[in-house]
This record gives structure tokens, sequence and C-alpha cells, in this order.
């Protein structure tokens, strides 16, 4: 009741009560429960049906101290060329796994190959899809290379991160990329290395012509066969990629089915209560305007 008798018979209106809202809804509980029932069943539908998102990812780090040393053969103050750093080599590796030219290499040579033709589309779409997949995003330091790295003056580390519907296929996919852009920066500062010894021979090479248009004695002599055999020695070194490291994973993790698939109670929950909470909104809404208008004599 939402109304009484005044002293002249008249119905007059009342403030509404607790019970009048629990009477309301009761009265509503089979439109109530309906809606519930298909929007929680929307909601099931979606998550049963929905394409599953598998996700790898994988924290890098510079490498440790014994993975560089292979880059400082014939280098040090002696010979007037300064040790590579885990952190100079790291930085090499940090660029690379940043570049988009090597990202769009990954994709060209590796990533697009791997697709079936009829699922590859425009290259501008593919690409497109390609680059949502993969994420790479810095963050604190948390890989030291060794004891020894110095705190005070942290690096980033990257989180790379690629998600695709085939769960086996992501984890070959960012292994992948993270190799290719390994071998990247391996390559650069390999090569890097090989021309500063080839640098250093010619060097040499000038300093002992200097040395034997002026040589007058045998303290001249020694010196020429010293040059001589640091030369040979730079002229021969071949610093391969071998052994080279220029950063470290701390694993790859696996997050599975990031999508609904393992939701479907959460989803079906909410979707249900959503749902049914938007249906007692709009059947009180309805009620208070029905009232409203009946207290201003509109009925």
């Amino acid at each position: 009741m939402v109304d009484v008798l005044g002293s002249n018979g008249v119905e007059a209106p009342r403030a509404l009560g607790l019970i009048d809202f629990f009477r309301l809804f009761w009265q509503q509980r089979f439109l109530l429960l309906f809606v519930m029932l298909v929007s929680g069943g929307a909601g099931a539908g979606y998550a049963f049906w929905a394409v599953p998102v598998y996700e790898f990812n994988v924290v890098l780090g510079p490498p440790a101290a014994s993975e560089v040393s292979a880059l400082n053969y014939g280098r040090g103050k002696d010979f007037g060329l300064g040790y590579l750093t885990t952190r100079e080599v790291y930085a090499v590796f940090a660029r690379e796994l940043k570049s988009l030219d090597v990202r769009h290499d990954f994709y060209t040579k590796i990533y697009l190959p791997s697709l079936p033709v009829e699922v590859r589309g425009s290259e501008e779409a593919s690409y497109a899809r390609f680059a949502k997949k993969l994420v790479i995003a810095e963050m604190p330091l948390k890989i030291y290379p060794d004891e020894n790295f110095d705190k005070r003056f942290p690096l980033n580390s990257y989180l790379v991160v690629m998600r695709d519907s085939n769960a086996e296929q992501v984890k070959q996919w960012l292994q992948a990329f993270v190799k290719f852009a390994s071998d990247a920066a391996v390559a650069e500062v390999v090569e890097q290395v090989n021309r500063d010894a080839m640098v250093l021979a010619r060097s040499y090479d000038h300093q002992i012509e200097v040395e034997r248009s002026a040589a007058n004695d045998g303290a001249s002599a020694s010196r020429i066969r010293a040059w001589e055999v640091k030369r040979n020695y730079f002229r021969d070194l071949k610093v391969g990629a071998e052994g080279v490291g220029v950063y470290r994973s701390d694993g790859f993790l696996q997050v599975e089915n990031i999508a609904p698939g393992k939701k479907i109670i959460v989803y079906f929950f909410l979707s249900a209560l959503l749902g049914g909470a938007f249906a007692g909104l709009m059947i009180a809404g309805k009620f208070f305007f029905d009232v409203l208008r009946w207290r201003q004599g509109k009925f």
C-alpha cells in the first residue's frame, strides 16, 4: 500500500517504508530472475566461446662479467684499448631489443612465415596484430650480472611479453625474438672488437715504418721487433661469437589463458549480478516515477 484514507475519506499519500520495497521486488522476482539468467547466460557464452589468449614473458638484465671476457682479448691499458664492460655490452643489446628494425626483421623472417597463408591478410593488418602481441617494457633492474656489479649505478631490466591464442607458438616466438635481438647485439659488438683490432694493427704498422726510417741502433731494432709481434697478434686476432653473452634472463614464465576461458564462474556471476541490479534499478525507477506522477495528480 502506498496510500491511506484521510479524515475526509480521500486517499492520502503516505511515506514509503522498507516493506514496500521488499514487496515491490518480490512481486517482480520472476522478471529479475529472467534478466539475471539472460545476463549470466550471455556472460557464460562469451567465456565459453571467446578465443583464449596465452602469454609468455621474460625479464632480461645485464650479462655476467664472464660472458663478455672473450671480447677483451688484447685489450687493456698496455694496448691502448679499454676493456668492454657488462654495462657497455648490455647497452648494445638493449638498443637492439628496442630497435624497430630488429622488430620488423623478426616479423618478416620469423613471425610471418610461421602463420598459415590464409590468416595473414594484408601486410599492414598483419603487422598491426603482431605489434599488439609483442610488448617490451622497461623496469627497475632485478638481475645483477655478478656480486661485484656496482649497484650505485642501476640499469633497467626489460620485460618482454608475447601473447597469442596458441600457447606453444607464443613460447617459440618469444624465445626466437630474444635470440634474434641477442644475435644482432653479439654480431655488433664482435664486429666492433675486430674492427678495433685491425685499427690497432695498422697503427703498429705505422709505428714500425716510422722507426725503420729513423733506425740507427740496436734499441730501435728491438722496438721494431716488439711492435711487429703486437701487430701480428692484432692482425690475426679474430674474436668470434662463441661464449659471448649480452644479457641474462630469469627464465620464461607462462601465464595460462589470460582470456576469459578459466574465469567463466566470475564472468557468469558478475553478468548475473549486474543484470539483476540493472533490472532492479529499472523497476524501482519506474515505481518511483509512477508514485511521483500519482502524487502530482497525473494519473
